[in-house]
């Protein structure tokens, strides 16, 4: 229940819907049409899922993000899982590849 859950995994854990006070912090993409789309910036500390079609733009909009975070001192995740990581590409768009972690699936 509830309570349990709170009281094992800390207050506010659940709450009912209408009751939430969520204040999520975004940080800018480094793409001003896109951020505003969606609200002012991409919610920090969230896994954030990039869909479309091949050739879409979806990493090269990934790496700018991740290149706008390393500018403001945050520190990114890659998880390629198109294996489209072009590592000559990703330094042109501003990514510190030395700071970037990256997850390659099989």
């Amino acid at each position: 229940n509830k309570k349990a859950i709170n009281k094992k995994y800390g207050e506010g854990t659940l709450s009912m819907g209408s009751n939430t006070d969520l204040k999520i912090e975004r940080v800018k993409s480094g793409i001003v049409a896109l951020d505003l789309l969606i609200g002012g910036g991409i919610p920090r500390s969230s896994i954030i899922e990039m869909y479309g079609r091949e050739s879409g733009g979806k990493t090269t909009t990934a790496l700018k993000t991740v290149a706008s975070y390393q500018a403001q001192g945050l520190t990114c995740a890659f998880i390629d899982v198109e294996h489209s990581l072009d590592s000559a590409w990703a330094e042109v768009l501003g990514v510190n590849m030395e700071a970037l972690i990256t997850f390659f699936t099989s």
